[in-house]
């Protein structure tokens, strides 16, 4: 898999805001927080996903690509955000994926 796979993958399960969640690496049903690898889990942060994505609760050289690319654009529209994690959680359903989308072109480049 390569990152910019790795970023689709990842974005066409938390385009859909029911299968989006903040301040929880994954949930289920209930919103209760689970492993995000657990069969219960039905939503996912968007580092969270990543590995839901890879298939694997890994730091594989793909999963850094991923996540080091999204964190540097989620920098880019907020400076006071660390991560694409904090930024997932500080910002809205339709910002965090403009940020997936710009990611996914900047893979482009890779």
């Amino acid at each position: 898999m390569t990152v910019k796979a790795l970023l689709i993958a990842g974005r066409d399960i938390i385009s859909v805001p029911s299968q989006w969640t903040q301040k929880s690496y994954a949930k289920n049903a209930d919103g209760i927080h689970c492993a995000v690898m657990s069969e219960d889990a039905t939503c996912w942060c968007s580092d969270g996903v990543l590995f839901k994505a890879q298939g694997e609760a890994s730091f594989s050289n793909v999963y850094i690509g991923a996540f080091e690319l999204l964190s540097k654009i989620a920098k880019e529209h907020d400076p006071l955000v660390r991560s694409i994690i904090s930024f997932n959680d500080a910002h809205s359903h339709s910002e965090v994926i403009a940020v997936w989308d710009e990611a996914i072109l900047r893979a482009n480049r890779l």
